[in-house]
C-alpha cells in the first residue's frame, strides 16, 4: 500500500471520530441550560384590563318586492273605413247584326295537262246565312286558236253534281285565251265557327284534237277550305 492511500484512511478515520464525539456532546446536553432562570417574566394583566370582544347582533333586512309593473298598451285607433269608389258598370257594347252576302274567298283549279289547252274552274265563296255559303264556279278554256261545239260540261260541288251544255268556242287567234264554257251557283253548308272542306270537280267532254293529240275529255278540281 502506498503513502497516498495510508494518508486517505487516516484522514477518514479522523473525521469519523470527531463527528463522533460532537454528536455525544449535543445528546448528553440538558435542555434546561437554554432558558435564563434570571430572566424576568411578562406580568398578568387584571381580568378587568383584559379586552372585551363584542359580537354584534345580525341585523335584520327587509327586502321589499318592487311590485310588477304592468305596461299600458294604448288601444289602437281604429283606421277609418275606406269608401269604396263607384266603378262605373260598362255598357254592353250592342251585337253587331251579321251581315250576309259578303265574298270569303275565291280561286281556280287548273288542268295543267301540258298540251297547250286547259280546262280552268274559277270559283268564289260567299256568305248566305249562319249555316250556309254559295259557291259559284265558272268553266273556261286556255288554248290558243280552237273550234269546239257546244258539248256537255259536268260541275260538281260537295258532292252536288250537274251538267251543263257548254257554250261553243270559236276562237282563231294564235295567241293563247280563255273562252267561257258556263257557270253554275251551288248551295252549301259551311256553319259559323267551323272549317269546312268543300270540293271542287269540272270536267268537259271536248272529243278533239288539239295540237296533233286526241284529246276525249278534260278535267281539274281541288278542295275550297272555307273558315267562318
Amino acid at each position: 500500500m502506498n503513502s497516498g492511500k495510508i494518508k486517505a484512511v487516516l484522514f477518514i478515520i479522523v473525521f469519523l471520530l470527531v463527528t463522533a464525539v460532537v454528536a455525544s456532546w449535543f445528546v448528553s446536553r440538558d435542555p434546561a441550560e437554554s432558558v435564563d432562570p434570571n430572566a424576568a417574566s411578562a406580568p398578568a394583566l387584571p381580568v378587568d384590563d383584559l379586552p372585551v370582544v363584542i359580537t354584534p347582533e345580525p341585523t335584520a333586512v327587509l327586502i321589499t318586492p318592487k311590485p310588477k309593473v304592468t305596461p299600458t298598451i294604448p288601444n289602437p285607433t281604429p283606421k277609418p273605413t275606406p269608401v269604396p269608389t263607384p266603378v262605373p258598370t260598362p255598357t254592353p257594347a250592342p251585337t253587331p247584326e251579321p251581315v250576309y252576302g259578303v265574298t270569303l274567298g275565291e280561286g281556280s283549279f287548273s288542268s295543267q295537262y301540258g298540251l297547250g289547252i286547259d280546262l280552268v274552274a274559277d270559283w268564289s265563296v260567299t256568305t248566305l246565312n249562319a249555316s250556309e255559303v254559295s259557291v259559284t264556279v265558272t268553266a273556261r278554256v286556255y288554248s290558243g286558236a280552237l273550234s269546239s261545239g257546244a258539248m256537255p260540261l259536268g260541275i260538281n260541288v260537295g258532292g252536288q253534281y250537274v251538267t251543263l251544255t257548254a257554250s261553243a268556242v270559236n276562237y282563231g287567234d294564235t295567241g293563247m285565251a280563255y273562252n267561257r264554257l258556263g257557270s253554275q251557283t251551288f248551295t252549301v253548308t259551311a256553319p259559323v265557327g267551323q272549317l269546312t272542306e268543300i270540293p271542287v270537280q269540272a270536267n268537259w267532254q271536248f272529243n278533239g284534237t288539239y295540237g296533233g293529240n286526241d284529246i276525249p275529255v278534260l278535267e281539274c278540281g281541288g278542295y275550297i277550305n272555307v273558315s267562318r
